[in-house]
């Protein structure tokens, strides 16, 4: 059997075990569509492509540390959105004048009473609050977000309507804006793009 024709599972297993055909054929898989994501918020395809590769090569660099993964996309998205986080906000911090400095103390984590912000806040409370969504629709939504995929694919792969894909991802957004106020006020309008807004 071609490798091309290998689960995304079993190519991560033979991946694990140093096989660098597996990885080139992961590399291959997904490296397009995470560079494609990247370049949607960042809009510079040199940062895009560093980000993405960075991601693939720490995929083989830890390579034998990987074999509890069970949604690779889910996986790789997550890592890639974290990367996109990540300079958009060093990149905001950079950009901000001297004059600003209380949005800039906001932004870095840290407002004036020094309680802290950080990304892991965020990604925590984020997560919570997936896993206070209906299984069908958080299923519907990782799909959406942490696989990229479009409507039309999640349709069929879970032999629902579009318009059934359209709603649970509507639900899901209305919930995450609902119960993440204080993080989207925050959140310069890149980085609220990338975990709020239906760009489907």
């Amino acid at each position: 059997m071609g490798s091309s024709n290998k689960t995304d599972l079993f190519l991560l297993q033979e991946c694990c075990e140093g096989d660098v055909r597996a990885y080139e054929e992961i590399f291959s898989r997904y490296s397009g569509r995470l560079y494609q994501f990247s370049l949607k918020y960042t809009k510079d395809a040199s940062v895009s492509e560093e980000l993405m590769m960075d991601v693939m090569f720490w995929i083989w660099q830890n390579r034998e540390r990987l074999s509890d993964i069970q949604n690779l996309p889910s996986y790789l998205f997550t890592a890639i959105r974290n990367k996109v986080f990540n300079h958009l906000r060093t990149r905001a911090l950079e950009t901000i004048s001297l004059g600003d400095a209380s949005a800039a103390t906001i932004y870095r984590g840290q407002d004036p009473s020094g309680d802290q912000l950080e990304f892991e806040d965020l990604q925590k409370q984020y997560e919570k609050c997936l896993e206070m969504l209906s299984p069908q629709c958080k299923t519907v939504f990782m799909l959406s977000r942490h696989e990229e995929l479009s409507y039309a694919e999640i349709s069929q792969r879970l032999s629902i309507s579009v318009k059934t894909v359209e709603g649970h991802v509507s639900a899901a957004l209305r919930s995450l804006r609902k119960n993440m106020p204080r993080y989207i006020d925050k959140l310069p309008v890149a980085v609220f793009q990338l975990f709020f807004l239906d760009f489907f």
